[in-house]
């Protein structure tokens, strides 16, 4: 997200096994795994399950043989043993073991950390624990993420006959197989799973794409005893179980949010205020371990000490919009760069939370860690993504809408002279809805002694390879208008009695980096449409004598679009867009979008060239 504490580094870090089952970490580049395996007994909805794991392979480097077991407070781990030795007296003095805590400088700090230390002299190892959580619906995701360069992953899930297992395998990187057995009282799930590329290593096959995959499969599951109904509902139900006792705002809260909220506020005047007040108000900061990163702390608390999380600040604007009567409620959700939608019932399938208020037909995504963010806008972090919110009636499961290209609209006018070899003049750039975000950050945000130099950085890297001046700023609710002299160095070259007006002296299409996401999508974070309108004029006639042909592109998600006209002797129009319809790219699509731009790329190293 945009602004986090200092613990944002280690947060980052410890969502990744918070939310499975357990992990254990040690550099890829010294360790390969033989075989993981772990066997999952689930006990019952109120007895939570247990676990044993053990894990055969070999250390790469004799310097680093060094393991680390993390759990949250919801984990007992126990047993922790070498499997390859069998004098048990032998065993303990070749493996130490040292308990500590992960230092954090946040407010919640109960993570444990177990690290193995392998006194022995020999490359191999087998080892294994035992661990035993109490809360079931804990049980959600059997992530290997820690293990990519393992041969063969193993699981084995035992639930009571009457219990029935929902899962939900990604299976885009591996090779994998499910089978059931079942016995009086007990069903056995076994899954074993390859990944990709240790196949096609097998097989002599190359391709960059599955070799490079080292993404191991990740699997959702939901346990729930059979006749509770659809899982959906049994999800929300226990999830408003959780929370209830951190929903209820008391008098001081009250009397506190009626300073800043009136009961004559439109309802999407209180919206408004609500998202502000705890955009500015309440300072993110958080460290996610157990349950604790799933459940709100109490709303009270949040209001009056002025800090919490995502789940913290949607549970506040949840509780400020219903005390006025407003249909508002904490919603579940992923962010676009996390691997898994919320298409699945299950804690795993999420990293976020929002809060989701409904006037008649329309929504509105409430998203208060964005601070570049508005009401009227979705967070550019969760655009098309699936949600749940939890509700009194079974929740309500939808897709946050993608805001067209067209209204991220960034249009730039220039009206330059040539110059010797340079050209200079004027420009007038219009940033519409997300494009202007990072420029209201700026003005609301940032000291007034710096906030000049700030907004010119933006400028001078969006505005590359043009030098700015005399910049002059305005600001409406959804755009900032910024306008000011430019100037572009080494622009026109001379061949003979021929001169050249250099295309890469104009801007580059679209300022937004990708970013190669999990499983090696593109995410934008938002629609682009860039236009670019260039007027240059000549101080007496000219003539052409060769002008780079028209380009037009139009692929499902993307487009480009480049023309050139003689406007009179004395003066030439060059026009551009580009259009980017889509936040996340898939592989097939991020080919695509790579062979346009090197189509881009070879216009603007074309010339016009004239007399």
């Amino acid at each position: 997200m945009t602004e986090r504490s200092n613990d944002f580094k280690t947060i980052l870090f410890l969502i990744c096994y918070l939310m499975c089952p357990f992990a254990l970490f040690c550099s890829k580049e010294n360790i390969h795994y033989q075989v993981i395996r772990q066997e999952i007994n689930v006990i019952g909805e109120k007895q939570g399950y247990s676990s044993k794991l053990s894990f055969r392979g070999k250390f790469l480097k004799k310097t680093d043989r060094t393991l680390s077991i993390y759990s949250s407070e919801l984990e007992k781990i126990s047993n922790i043993r070498r499997n390859d030795i069998s004098n048990e007296d032998s065993a303990a003095s070749k493996l130490i073991i040292h308990e500590s805590f992960v230092e954090t400088e946040s407010f919640y700090n109960e993570i444990k950390k177990y690290e193995l230390s392998f006194k022995d002299s020999s490359a191999s190892f087998s080892y294994a624990y035992e661990m035993n959580c109490k809360y079931l619906v804990y049980l959600s995701e059997l992530e290997l993420v820690s293990y990519p360069n393992a041969d063969t992953l193993l699981y084995e899930i035992n639930t009571p006959i009457n219990y029935y297992l929902k899962m939900d395998f990604d299976t885009s990187f591996s090779f994998t197989k499910i089978d059931t057995t079942f016995s009086d009282q007990r069903k056995t799930y076994t899954i074993r799973s390859i990944p990709y590329y240790r196949i096609f290593m097998k097989s002599g096959l190359k391709s960059d794409y599955e070799m490079n995959s080292f993404i191991p499969p990740r699997l959702r599951i939901f346990v729930i005893p059979a006749g509770t109904g659809d899982e959906w509902n049994y999800f929300n139900n226990w999830f408003l179980d959780l929370i209830s006792s951190n929903t209820k705002l008391n008098n001081k809260s009250i009397q506190q949010i009626k300073s800043f909220m009136s009961v004559t506020d439109s309802p999407e005047e209180k919206i408004h205020k609500a998202f502000d007040y705890v955009k500015k108000n309440i300072r993110y900061i958080a460290i996610e371990n157990g349950l604790e990163g799933f459940r709100p702390r109490d709303v009270n608390a949040i209001l009056e000490k002025k800090y919490g999380d995502c789940k913290d600040m949607a549970n506040l604007l949840t509780q400020i919009l219903s005390y006025f009567n407003m249909d508002a409620h904490i919603t579940l959700i992923s962010t676009i760069d996390f691997p898994f939608k919320f298409n699945f019932p299950c804690l795993a399938s999420g990293n976020h939370a929002i809060c989701v208020v409904k006037i008649g037909n329309k929504r509105f995504y409430l998203d208060a860690t964005d601070k570049n963010g508005d009401y009227y806008l979705p967070s550019a972090f969760i655009q098309g993504q699936d949600y749940f919110s939890i509700t009194g009636n079974g929740g309500e499961k939808g897709k946050v809408e993608t805001i067209s290209s067209q209204r991220n609209l960034i249009s730039n006018h220039f009206d330059l002279k040539t110059e010797s070899n340079s050209m200079a003049g004027e420009y007038q750039s219009t940033y519409s809805n997300y494009s202007a975000n990072i420029f209201k950050y700026l003005s609301n945000e940032i000291p007034t002694e710096q906030r000049a130099k700030e907004i010119d950085k933006i400028i001078d890297k969006d505005f590359f390879p043009y030098t700015h001046s005399g910049t002059h700023i305005q600001s409406s609710d959804s755009s900032i208008n910024i306008s000011g002299d430019a100037k572009v160095a080494s622009a026109i070259a001379t061949i003979g009695s021929t001169k050249c007006i250099l295309l890469h002296s104009l801007i580059f299409p679209h300022r937004l980096p990708l970013k190669i996401k999990s499983h090696f999508h593109l995410v934008t974070y938002h629609t682009i449409a860039d236009k670019y309108v260039y007027n240059i004029s000549f101080l007496d006639s000219v003539k052409f004598v060769s002008i780079p042909k028209p380009f037009n592109k139009e692929l499902p998600f993307l487009s480009f679009h480049f023309k050139i006209t003689i406007a009179t002797p004395h003066e030439i129009i060059i026009e551009y867009t580009y259009e980017l319809n889509k936040v996340q790219l898939n592989m097939e699509e991020t080919r695509e979008y790579e062979s346009l731009n090197a189509e881009i790329r070879n216009i603007f190293n074309q010339s016009i060239q004239y007399e």
